[in-house]
């Protein structure tokens, strides 16, 4: 959980996967921790095998949240 103001933010990062046998891989999500139906940002869904990836997006903090999750989730 971090502490966040409203406003725009840039998630970034660099994902791998090799042989991922879930159903539909893993996501990246950003959420509020207090609301989640206030912010909820799917980011990119990744299964099998992919090399190094560059993932990049805006995510819009709304106000009203004060503390977001960000979630590493796998999905079956």
């Amino acid at each position: 959980m971090t502490l966040v103001r409203p406003g725009h933010y840039r998630f970034h990062a660099f994902i791998r996967t090799a042989g991922m046998s879930t159903g539909q891989g893993i996501e990246f999500r950003v959420r509020d921790a207090e609301a989640p139906v206030r912010l909820v940002a799917i980011l990119g869904q990744f299964a099998g095998t992919n090399p190094w990836s560059d993932i990049e997006r805006d995510v819009l903090v709304p106000s009203g949240t004060k503390f977001f999750q960000l979630q590493v989730v796998g999905q079956r």
